[in-house]
């Protein structure tokens, strides 16, 4: 290789050393580094961590962690605020297969890598994969403490990465004490509303198991009187965890109301996973005759026809209740609606075994 030829007459390890140092092009830095694992030079490539070269850091690094133990060392872990997003990908990539409480403080540092990966000319909002994969690392772990979950929620609440968001909130949901729970809650009320409540009442309605005090504070006039998209999450929230008999008369009461009335239905598609006979009364509520009471009955060759539900209550909650139930619904040409991968929504609830949202 070329830089080995500027360095030669040095002896092998010198030699070896002045190819790392002198490579600027990244097939001879990565050439120089794979010299130094042949001959098991593992102080050259520990010095490659160094290297002007992004490719080479990022084969060190590669190379470094199948040798070290778990927890990784300093040097390994300073690797979260190098220069190259691809070199910082890959540590978060073996952190996560790596697990240690040792690794909590790099992971949530770079949980708020503000490397983005859409083009800001197209006028498209930020993406953050760094950021975001390293959430999904913290969310490996069984649980997170109370401090852990605070940086998640400020992270979340911060960042102009709404997908990042959804991800910080659910790991705080799901892998969080009942203080980070209660924390994202009142997230989910703070003054002016914007898609951050929306998220985090999200969050915990997907959780499997909500405290029954959050639960509790919601009201009817929540679902009857807030934004739609609020409304509708809290109806999720509301369906999926509050007391049956408290939710039944709950959607027993927005069944009379002719501009939250679509609410009904998402009601309906999750206490049925509690309640079948219950959600089947509430359904007889729907005018008679109404096609949307066949919803627990659909398959994926018979689906909602599309436009079941325009003629249930105000438009933009039935804009709403589409994001949730679109899976079910047929558009003009009889395909499937299409949602925002933001948007949460119920998976195929009439298949047997699936989730209730996605």
């Amino acid at each position: 290789m070329r830089v080995l030829e500027l360095a030669s007459g040095e002896p092998p390890d010198i030699a070896l050393k002045r190819a790392l140092e002198l490579s600027i092009t990244p097939a001879d830095a990565v050439d120089a580094v794979s010299l130094a694992v042949h001959a098991e030079k593992w102080d050259l490539v520990r010095l490659a961590l160094d290297q002007r070269v992004a490719d080479a850091r990022q084969l060190a690094l590669e190379t470094l962690s199948a040798r070290e133990s778990t927890p990784f060392g300093p040097s390994l872990l300073a690797l979260i605020d190098d220069k190259g997003s691809r070199v910082r990908r890959a540590l978060v990539g073996l952190l996560l297969e790596r697990q240690h409480p040792k690794h909590y403080d790099a992971l949530l540092k770079i949980c708020r890598d503000s490397w983005s990966n859409t083009e800001p000319f197209h006028d498209e909002p930020p993406s953050y994969p760094i950021a975001r994969e390293a959430i999904d690392a913290i969310g490996s772990y069984d649980q997170l403490d109370d401090d852990a979950c605070t940086q998640l929620i400020d992270i979340g609440s911060t960042s102009a990465d709404r997908l990042l968001r959804v991800r910080a909130f659910t790991v705080v949901s799901n892998k969080g004490t009942a203080g980070a729970r209660r924390a994202l809650w009142a997230v989910s009320e703070t003054r002016p509303f914007d898609w951050r409540n929306v998220d985090a009442i999200d969050a915990l309605a997907g959780c499997p198991f909500v405290e029954p005090d959050i639960v509790s504070s919601v009201g009817l006039a929540d679902l009857l009187r807030q934004p739609a998209p609020i409304a509708a999450s809290k109806s999720v929230l509301v369906a999926a965890h509050a007391d049956i008999e408290v939710a039944g008369a709950t959607f027993d009461k927005i069944a009379h109301s002719d501009s939250s009335l679509p609410l009904l239905l998402l009601g309906c598609v999750l206490l049925a996973r509690r309640d079948r006979f219950l959600a089947n009364r509430l359904l007889d509520l729907l005018p008679k005759d109404h096609v949307a009471r066949g919803i627990l009955n659909i398959s994926d060759q018979n689906l909602l026809p599309s436009g079941c539900i325009d003629d249930l209550g105000h438009i933009r909650v039935r804009q709403e209740v589409l994001h949730w139930l679109g899976r079910g619904i047929t558009i003009e040409n009889r395909k499937t609606r299409r949602s925002s991968v933001a948007r949460r929504r119920f998976a195929a609830w009439w298949e047997a075994g699936s989730g209730a949202v996605v």
